[in-house]
């Protein structure tokens, strides 16, 4: 059995991580993943019906000692684990859609874990795991790690959104570290596991994680959700919650052969699990990233704070008078709150347009130039007549902010009220 020493530790770094992943979530995202139920019925399916399967039909393949195959199932029946929130803040992905499913994942977990047990590895145990011998302090643990964790993160960023986004980076920081120095510790005080793991377990292990990756990422994506979204959810599937499987066996064997040889299935399992699992994270995040401004982003960014960012107005105005022509240019855009203050400013097709009423029309933008406004000065004529802006009143008619062009007419000192 675990000391209490570790199993307190277990739970600081999984009340951390959760406290990370709450740092950065925001309000409004959670209502979106509430109403995104694809996610979750894809990576309750995936990770409590596929995966089993797969293992499965790999521990009969290759024909996996049974106590070394019992190891394997217990982690590929295993809901989703903190660990998972920590990678989506490494690959910045929808992590209040990931807490989500892990919330669902745990909680369903009561009733799929008894049911595949029955279903799979009762080929290889003699042992009867129902509903009753289920390990709920450590699923009510991890169930209150992440809540509380969340919760906690949660309040802060919405009260202090610096300190919020600080805490954010530097809790995942020490949670991270703190995670892999207890996998190296684990397996250091393991030694004799590795040993006995057989070669069969090893090749086994190799497939589960990547197929329980495209197994979830593709069906996602199929549903309509975004490449952000279906990466947190393939994250989801492929994070398992070891400590739930660690829980299982203390409870199933005691005699402590038996369980070495299954602790050696968890082993082998968790080994490629997570050198999968942390190496497509850190793909997603440096190989691979998500723009923020792409049309295929995450949705996990607020509307209004995404709006708030290209929200801006320019006004470039250039006039120029000479001889008996006249020419006058200007573009404006004004952006309030994410909507064109007025339909009226965009100009027709074939029209010169600003980059603000492109993003309207196409979706996307640049960088718009600063406010700058130009006047070239009349060489003759009448200066109060050739030379106007569209914030001075003007007897010809109001101007719309598409480019006027005045040609072909007389550009002369007559006064303006003989046009009336």
């Amino acid at each position: 059995m675990a000391s209490w020493v570790e199993t307190a530790l277990i739970l600081f770094v999984n009340l951390l991580i959760s406290f990370a992943a709450g740092c950065a979530t925001h309000r409004e995202s959670y209502v979106r993943a509430l109403k995104t139920p694809q996610a979750m019925v894809i990576c309750l399916i995936t990770q409590f019906g596929v995966r089993p399967a797969i293992v499965f039909g790999l521990m009969v393949a290759l024909s996996v000692p049974d106590h070394t195959a019992v190891g394997c199932l217990l982690c590929a029946m295993a809901p989703g684990g903190n660990g998972s929130n920590l990678l989506e803040i490494i690959f910045r992905g929808n992590i209040e859609l990931g807490i989500v499913c892990t919330l669902c994942s745990s909680l369903f977990a009561s009733v799929a874990i008894p049911l595949d047990f029955f279903l799979y590895a009762k080929r290889f145990s003699e042992k009867k795991f129902t509903f009753v011998t289920m390990p709920w302090d450590d699923i009510s643990s991890a169930i209150a790690c992440v809540v509380a964790g969340a919760v906690a993160g949660a309040i802060l960023r919405y009260h202090n959104d610096r300190l919020g986004e600080i805490l954010e980076h530097r809790t995942a920081a020490v949670g991270l570290l703190l995670l892999v120095a207890a996998v190296v510790l684990a397996l250091v005080q393991n030694l004799g596991a590795l040993h006995i793991i057989p070669w069969s377990a090893w090749v086994a292990t190799i497939f589960p994680c990547p197929c329980g990756l495209l197994f979830s990422y593709y069906p996602a994506r199929f549903s309509g959700m975004s490449t952000l979204d279906a990466r947190t959810v393939a994250t989801e599937v492929g994070e398992c919650n070891i400590g739930v499987a660690y829980a299982i066996l203390l409870l199933l064997y005691k005699d402590e052969d038996d369980r070495r040889e299954v602790f050696s299935g968890i082993v082998a399992y968790t080994v490629f699990n997570e050198i999968y699992i942390f190496g497509a994270a850190f793909y997603w995040r440096f190989v691979d990233p998500i723009v923020p401004n792409n049309d295929d982003a995450s949705s996990s960014e607020p509307a209004s704070t995404a709006s708030l960012k290209i929200s801006r107005s320019t006004t470039t105005t250039t006039t120029t008078t000479g001889g008996c022509g006249a020419q006058k240019d200007e573009e404006q855009s004004a952006l309030s709150g994410g909507a064109m203050t007025n339909d009226a400013n965009l100009p027709a097709l074939g029209e010169s347009t600003t980059d603000i009423e492109l993003f309207f029309r196409h979706g996307t933008t640049d960088e718009v130039p600063p406010t700058d406004t130009t006047t070239v000065p009349p060489q003759h004529g009448d200066s109060a007549l050739c030379s106007r802006t569209e914030d001075e009143p003007s007897e010809l008619g109001s101007f719309t902010s598409s480019t006027t062009a005045l040609s072909g007419s007389a550009c002369s000192n007559t006064p303006t009220h003989l046009f009336e």
